[in-house]
């Protein structure tokens, strides 16, 4: 089938595979970005807002 192949079919399949490619690299960038901006907001609310645990210490003291 390789052999059998034209300059227009090996082009779509470079194209198609680029595309993935692509596709799957922008994927997990955007899976990354977003775990970390969890977890900046995440450390931001913690210092907004202590744990219950942090109030309890200081009423206790």
């Amino acid at each position: 089938m390789i052999l059998g192949m034209n300059a227009g079919d090996w082009i779509g399949l470079v194209l198609t595979m680029g595309i993935e490619a692509l596709f799957l690299w922008l994927l997990f960038t955007l899976r990354a970005s977003v775990f970390r901006i969890e977890r900046i907001l995440s450390e931001m609310n913690d210092r907004m807002d202590p744990p219950d645990d942090m109030e309890d210490r200081e009423e206790r003291s």
